[in-house]
């Protein structure tokens, strides 16, 4: 819960104002990236444990602080093939995450979610909740029609995820990704809109 009323108000008349409101979960709001977001992403960027399975990291300031500014630059394209968004915590109204949404094919309708999260957020369902609303507002917001994810095939708790989602595990790609100087296997999932719709008529 919020600590106090003005709290919510706080946060709900920032995301409104701003018009970077995006979801609300029973949790969590996402909203748009704000340029000083990095202060709070950098210091899970440079976790071990937050980042062994990322391609990335650990960060630099400048390198946090260049994502963002990737992010907010795409955020004002015509043509937008890349959605970023900061999860925030209703309860302490900080930011404990981030997740992506990125469209893969305008013809084809595909699209690619991805995300990160601090370690004080983790074994909560936060990520299933985010993930949840994420799909959501693909297939809603931006009319998709499938939706996939890739992660590390040590990545169990990324997997049950996606999972939960109603995503189907489709294949397992040996030795993928070079991370952390050693090659990984990459599990690949996806769902379709009318399966993430029979599951929102029949959960």
């Amino acid at each position: 819960m919020f600590k106090s009323m003005s709290d919510i108000d706080a946060v709900e008349t920032t995301c409104k104002r701003d018009n970077d409101f995006i979801a609300e979960t029973p949790r969590l709001i996402l909203r748009e990236f704000k340029k000083d977001d990095w202060k709070e992403i950098h210091p899970y960027s440079i976790d071990e444990e937050v980042i062994r399975f990322m391609p990335w990291g650990p960060n630099t300031e400048e390198d946090t602080m260049a994502f963002v500014e990737r992010a907010l630059k795409e955020k004002d394209k015509n043509l937008r093939k890349e959605y970023h968004f900061s999860v925030i915590d209703k309860s302490s109204v900080c930011l404990i995450g981030a997740v992506e949404i990125a469209v893969e094919g305008y013809k084809d309708l595909n699209g690619m979610i991805g995300y990160c999260y601090s370690r004080k957020s983790l074994g909560r369902g936060i990520g299933t909740e985010a993930a949840e609303a994420l799909l959501k507002y693909g297939f809603e917001s931006l009319g998709l029609h499938r939706i996939r994810a890739d992660c590390d095939a040590l990545n169990y708790g990324s997997q049950r995820v996606l999972e939960k989602n109603g995503m189907r595990r489709e294949g397992l790609f040996k030795k993928r990704s070079f991370i952390k100087g050693e090659w990984r296997d990459d599990v690949h999932y996806a769902i379709l809109r009318e399966e993430w719709e029979a599951r929102r008529t029949n959960p």
